[in-house]
Order: C-alpha cells, then sequence, then structure tokens
C-alpha cells in the first residue's frame, strides 16, 4: 500500500500539510532516515521521514513509513523561506512505462529484444521539462512566478551547458550531499529525475533536497548522471569544498561519540521492526567507513585526469538508447515540445519561443500549433504542416532538425490557455501540451568588477586582496550588481551610497566603518506601489565567511516613481544579512520604505545604540538568527518594531516608541529575552507565538491601544507559547494580556491562565479583519 495524504483545507499532520505512507521496505528501512538525520545535522534539506502504526477505518496495517511531500512547511522547518522546490517532471517515465508493462504487445516485444530498463525512453535528462512544487502560475510577472522562473531558468541553463556548477549549486550544501550520498550507496536519489532543489533567490543558487535516497551502504558505487558526470570533479570551487568536506566526514565517521549515536539509533530502529516482526536490512559503522574510503581513492585516481573546465557542457552523443529507439514498442513521447517566455517581466512586450526536439529516430509530421482554452472548446491554429527530422547532438548538420517557432503571447495564457501540438509519428496521432519552460538566467545581476566604472571612475579594485574600495565621494546606483565570491568590499568616511530601486550583492565581508563626523551614508529609493508587490534595493551581504562591521552608517529611504524597475530578488530589507555575520554600532536608518528596514537571516549580529525611525513597514526583522541589541531605539514605526522568527535574541537597555503593530513579535520557536525595555505607545507589547518563548525583565509599558501580553498559535503546525515577565508594570493600557488555551503567561510570578480573546484581539493577531 501507499498513499499521499492532503489533509483539508490549511490543517496539518504533525506539522505536515502533505505527505506519503509506503511500506518501510520502500526506501530500505532504517538506512532512509538514519541518513536523511546525518543530512539534517549538516545543514541539508531533508524531508520528516520516520515510522509509523497506520490504521485505515480502524483496520490495522501496521508499520510503514511517514514521509514528508515537498511544501512550505518542510522548508519553514528547517530555517529557509518559502520558496520554490523544483525538480524534474517524471510523467514521462511513468508514462513510457505504463504503455510498456500494461499492453500486451509491448510487453512481448520488451522481453524479446532484452533491451536494458535504463533505456527505456526516448530522450535524456536535457529533455525533460522541469516543474515547480508550488502552485505558481508560470509565465506571469506575480512575486511566485517570476522568482520560480529564475530557479528553474537557473536548472536549465546548467542543463543546457551554458553554467557552470558552481553558479547554480550552493556547493556549501551540495558538497556534504554529495559525500554523504556516496557514503550510504544512495546513488539513487543522484538519479536525474530523482533530484528535488530548493532555490534560495537570496543567494540565486540551488540546494540539494535529499529524496528518495534508497540506501544500500553494502554497494558502494560512484554516483554519476547526466546531471553531473565530470562536471562537478572539474570545477575548482566544488573541489575546494570537496577536500574540507572529505576531512570532516572521516573526523565525524570515526569520532566516538557519532559512533554511539549512530549505533544508538541504528537499535532504536531495530527494535522498531523486530517488535513487528519485520525482516530488515542491516548495515554498520564500518561500511560507512569503508565507503569513504573507496571514495576517496577513486577520487584520487579521477580527478588527475581531469582538466579543470570552464563548466560548459561538452558535445555528447544524444541517441544513446538505439536499440529501444529502433523496436517498435510504442512511444508515450517521441517529441519534446517546450515554449520558453522571451520576457518574464514584461507581459504585454511578451513574444513565445517554441522549440520543438525529435527524441525518435524516424520523421515526424506537426499537424497544427495551437492554443486552447482551458474552459471552452475554442482554439487559435498558431502554426500547421511541417516536418521534424532526427536530432542527433554529435552530428553538427542534424541540429538543424531542432525546430524553432515564435508566436505572438495570447493575453490570457498561461492562465486560460494551453498552448498544444498535434503531429503523428509512425502513422499514430498525439496530441500533447507544450510545456512551458525558462531560460537565460542572466536577467539578474551583473559583475560589478565589469562594470564599475558605470558607478565611478574613482572606485579602486584590489585584485590581489580581493577588495573593492570606495574613497571618500558620492555613489549612484542603477543598475543591480554582484561581487563575486569572498570579495572584501570596504567604504570610506564620508562616502554616500544612493540606490535607485537596484541592489548590490556582496558575498563577502562588507566594512563601512565611518566616524561621528564623518559617517557614512545609504540612500534607498523604493517604489511601494508597483505591481502591488513593491520595489526595493539596496546592500545585502550573502554567504560571508568573514563578519561584516558597520559604524557610524547612516541608512536613509525614499519612495519613487521607479515603474522601469524589477525586484524580484526576495529581498525584505533596505539592508540584509543573508548567512553572514554583523556587528552595527552608532548607525540609525531613517524613513525606510522597504518591508524591513534591517534583515539578518541565518547569522550571528550585535547591534549597539542602533536608532531606527519612521519606517514603512517593520525595522528590524531577524529570521533563524542569534543576536544581541543593547541600547537602541525604535520609533514610528508603520508594524513590528523588532520581528523574530526562529531566533535567539537578547534585547537590553531599549526603547519602543509609536509602534504601529508589535513592539516586540516573537514567533515561529523563537526565544527572546529582554530587560529593561521601555515600550509606549504600540498596537501590542510583546506577543509570542508558535512555540516561543519570551523572558521579560523590568518592562515598561505605556499606552499600549491593544493587549500588553499576548499569546497564541498562528501557525498549528508549531504549537502554543510562552511568556514569563517579571516586574513589568502597565500604565494607560487597558488590555494586559490575552493568553490562549495551551498557551502560557506568567505576569509577576503569577499565572494568568487561559484569557479568551475578544473582538479586537482576534484581528490584532491577524485571525480576523
Amino acid at each position: 500500500l501507499s498513499f499521499r495524504i492532503n489533509p483539508k483545507g490549511s490543517e496539518t499532520v504533525m506539522g505536515m500539510s502533505r505527505f506519503s505512507i509506503q511500506h518501510p521496505a520502500t526506501r530500505h528501512y532504517y538506512f532512509e532516515p538514519m541518513m536523511m538525520n546525518q543530512m539534517r545535522d549538516m545543514g541539508i534539506l531533508a524531508p520528516r521521514y520516520f515510522f509509523a502504526h497506520i490504521w485505515i477505518n480502524d483496520y490495522p496495517v501496521g508499520l510503514m513509513a511517514v514521509e514528508e511531500h515537498f511544501t512550505k512547511e518542510l522548508l519553514e522547518a528547517q530555517n529557509r523561506r518559502e520558496g520554490s522546490i523544483i525538480g524534474f517532471n517524471e510523467d514521462p517515465i511513468w508514462n513510457q512505462r505504463e504503455l510498456i508493462y500494461n499492453i500486451a504487445e509491448n510487453r512481448k516485444l520488451l522481453e524479446s529484444s532484452q533491451i536494458p530498463a535504463e533505456l527505456l525512453l526516448t530522450h535524456q535528462v536535457r529533455d525533460f521539462s522541469l516543474k515547480d512544487y508550488r502552485d505558481v502560475v508560470q509565465g506571469t510577472n506575480e512575486l511566485a512566478a517570476v522568482q520560480s522562473a529564475q530557479g528553474l531558468s537557473l536548472l536549465k541553463d546548467y542543463l543546457e551547458g551554458t553554467l557552470a556548477a558552481n553558479q547554480v549549486f550552493d556547493m556549501k550544501q551540495f558538497s556534504p550531499w554529495w559525500i554523504s550520498s556516496h557514503i550510504w550507496g544512495a546513488c539513487h536519489g543522484v538519479t536525474s529525475h530523482n533530484r528535488r532543489f530548493y532555490f534560495d533567490t537570496v543567494k540565486n543558487k540551488l540546494e540539494p533536497i535529499v529524496f528518495d535516497a534508497v540506501p544500500i551502504p553494502d554497494q558502494f558505487s560512484m554516483c554519476a548522471d547526466e546531471l553531473d558526470a565530470t562536471r562537478l570533479l572539474t570545477d575548482p570551487i566544488f573541489l575546494n569544498y570537496l577536500f574540507t568536506d572529505l576531512e570532516k566526514f572521516t573526523k565525524l565517521l570515526h569520532d566516538e561519540s557519532y559512533i554511539l549515536d549512530f549505533k544508538k539509533e541504528q537499535q532504536y530502529y531495530r527494535d522498531f521492526f523486530e517488535a513487528e516482526g519485520l525482516a530488515y536490512l542491516e548495515t554498520d559503522i564500518h561500511i560507512l567507513q569503508a565507503n569513504l574510503k573507496k571514495l576517496i581513492n577513486n577520487l584520487i585516481k579521477i580527478i588527475p585526469e581531469l582538466e579543470l573546465s570552464d563548466g560548459k557542457l561538452p558535445n555528447i552523443d544524444n541517441i544513446v538508447n538505439k536499440p529501444f529507439l529502433e523496436s517498435d514498442i510504442d512511444f508515450s513521447m517521441p517529441l519534446r515540445s517546450f515554449v520558453f517566455f522571451e520576457n518574464v517581466y514584461d507581459v504585454s512586450s511578451r513574444k513565445l519561443r517554441i522549440d520543438l526536439k525529435n527524441l525518435s529516430l524516424d520523421e515526424i509530421v506537426v499537424e497544427e500549433v495551437y492554443f486552447q482554452s482551458k474552459q471552452e472548446s475554442v482554439s487559435k491554429v498558431v502554426g500547421q504542416d511541417f516536418s521534424i527530422g532526427v536530432f542527433d547532438e554529435a552530428e553538427p548538420e542534424s541540429k538543424k532538425n531542432l525546430k524553432t517557432l515564435t508566436v505572438d503571447w495570447v493575453e490570457d495564457y498561461p492562465e486560460n490557455q494551453e498552448l498544444r501540438i498535434k503531429y503523428s509519428f509512425r502513422d499514430k496521432a498525439y496530441d500533447q501540451e507544450i510545456l512551458p519552460q525558462f531560460n537565460n538566467h542572466s536577467f539578474v545581476l551583473s559583475n560589478f568588477l565589469e562594470h564599475s566604472n558605470q558607478v565611478s571612475d574613482n572606485i579602486i579594485i584590489q585584485e590581489s586582496q580581493q577588495t573593492v574600495i570606495f574613497p571618500q565621494g558620492r555613489y549612484v546606483f542603477n543598475e543591480n550588481y554582484y561581487l563575486p565570491q569572498a570579495w572584501t568590499l570596504l567604504v570610506m568616511p564620508n562616502s554616500e551610497l544612493v540606490f535607485k530601486g537596484v541592489s548590490f550583492k556582496v558575498q563577502g565581508p562588507l566594512i563601512m566603518v565611518g566616524d561621528i563626523d564623518a559617517p557614512i551614508s545609504i540612500d534607498v529609493e523604493t517604489d511601494t506601489k508597483f505591481r502591488g508587490l513593491g520595489i526595493w534595493g539596496g546592500l545585502y551581504v550573502v554567504q560571508s565567511e568573514q563578519p561584516s562591521r558597520l559604524e557610524y552608517v547612516n541608512l536613509t529611504g525614499h519612495d519613487a516613481n521607479l515603474l522601469n524597475r524589477q525586484d524580484y530578488l526576495g529581498l525584505t530589507g533596505c539592508l540584509t544579512f543573508y548567512e553572514s555575520d554583523v556587528e552595527i554600532y552608532h548607525s540609525s536608518f531613517k524613513d525606510a520604505q522597504c518591508e524591513d528596514a534591517l534583515n539578518i537571516v541565518k547569522a550571528d549580529y550585535k547591534l549597539h545604540k542602533i536608532e531606527i525611525d519612521s519606517s514603512r513597514a517593520d525595522a528590524f526583522d531577524s529570521d533563524f538568527s542569534t543576536g544581541h541589541i543593547t541600547n537602541s531605539h525604535f520609533l514610528n514605526i508603520g508594524n513590528d518594531g523588532v520581528d523574530v522568527s526562529g531566533t535567539t535574541l537578547i534585547v537590553e537597555n531599549s526603547e519602543f516608541t509609536k509602534i504601529g503593530d508589535k513592539a516586540i513579535s516573537v514567533g515561529e520557536k523563537s526565544n527572546l529575552t529582554a530587560s529593561n525595555i521601555i515600550v509606549n505607545e504600540a498596537s501590542t507589547g510583546v506577543a509570542s507565538k508558535d512555540l516561543s518563548v519570551a523572558t521579560l525583565n523590568k518592562m515598561e509599558f505605556s499606552a499600549i491601544k491593544g493587549t500588553g501580553l499576548i499569546t497564541y498559535i498562528k501557525k498549528p503546525e508549531y504549537g502554543p507559547a510562552s511568556i514569563k515577565c517579571t516586574e513589568c508594570t502597565f500604565t494607560s493600557s487597558p488590555q494586559v494580556f490575552a493568553n490562549q488555551s495551551q498557551s502560557s503567561i506568567i505576569l509577576n510570578d503569577e499565572d494568568v491562565g487561559v484569557q479568551y480573546f475578544n473582538q479586537d484581539q482576534l484581528v490584532e493577531i491577524g485571525y480576523t479583519e
């Protein structure tokens, strides 16, 4: 038995909004969850996977494996923002298998021909369409759709050989995933169509997601397919991570505490299966250690024979499955049909490029290319009557048979229209959808090292030190730029950086140290009205190995008409630090029009003597981080003063004045410790929700319009929250607290018990409008 479970509405089961149930043998018993646990410990995404006793309508099925599906809950539970999960469309595989195994004549042909199972397709991985597991309408200019297009085009360009592996994959995640897959004998999960990726829009990289690994530790082999092959082992950045991670794995697998934990976890699962009377495969830590040695020895032999490449895909023989293609077995998809959007931003000027590729060894005759309404029988023909010859990657002359058409975009495509093609192959009629795809990923950022003179001729580039220096002066940015990995940006005192609705991505330390008489200014122009989404830019530091430092930096925001700009980078802050530690002292943020004046994600930080004044939305947002705020002031804020999720934060000796929503919002399993805090005029004082803990001491609340202290569950996959407030005073605050059932508030050593919400409080926490 195998099930895919979709709870009704927005309900979740054990934090999962979608999951599968299957027999433990499907993924080789305890090998899969143990491998996934190891991956998660290394920060690699893996769905929740555990064993449970299952009943169906009171009938006991027995012990089954529960496997989480690809949803936002998977990402948020592992400290990622909601985003695209990308993979290959497996429909051609299953459709072809159905044709072969469910039709007697095809099954006889297969048995007589003795064709290997791996050849039972008309195409290779480069001919698979790509899909996003999020429910987005592809080809629209909505934020989620355009970010999805970025991720899909990133992988598509890699498949086409125009981007190197280090430009596409987050090697910090990819290297340990690749090593662990070998150690566990999990080449099944490395197979292209089983691969899943999370697209991080801020890093502009794909992270691997462990899925369908089916580990067999005692069957070691080198995992290689079209998606990787030698391209990884000729990538210098991957090799740098690989050598470092191999050393880490060697230490890990021989660490006594790890070995003890491994044996305990293994015994836990064994007890499970033995209690059920289930036979199961076994492994041992010594097998993993031996596999690591085999991997290292193979790499020692392979790598010296390879030459580092530029990441371009070499010509390969596309037709590797000739026995199948020459057989008389029915083909489910002899034609690859993709439609590419020429401009994912501007709908009004959009053209559609159709690429048609013959995957067989016989001619295909196209009868009609047409738009078909999804609601009605109305169709519009846009092309007809032509043939497509055989395409072979290894034959330059045959490449002319890659048929390309350009058609005008139809106004309600793809929301309410499908683009389809009718053709004949071996005297059989086919009618299939032309699938939307994306490529040409280089539409977001430009390398600043190549374009610095467009900003100023005074900028100093020190190649040997990998440092860019902005001397004293004014620098105006009209385009989106990035600095390569590990480059430092150094801004001298008395400088001004102006961002016209664009962003500057720094992938090394950001050093901006002014002084009280010569501060550094950052001016961020935004457009809060653009397509209802908003455009904001500014500086963002991503995956810097070294910490950043800012001192006497003043950021100022402006709302302007920037309709010629696009911001689909996934940024919410005018100043953002993403997986990059930072210390900020004696600095101010004034009139920031972004969603957050300052946003820090997955980093350690210190903020001292910070003032954030008149932010349109949130003042400071901290996600999945650890921080310390001292002697700071948040005033005239449109939404939250401090908003934390998945964060451990200490706030001391600070003030919150005239806050439009919550002075401090603590959510998604955060831990807040706050002392010597003054909150004067706020809609809500402190809100704790979703398994968060807020410990408050010496807090003064005055003129709280809504509720001083409030606990509740916003996301059911988390759970109740708590607040403990000691030496807390309230003046001119009619509603001191509200405590949802199962949550707790202890105020000045007294448990307030359950306090039901009134209508205003339901509005205050967003339950109703």
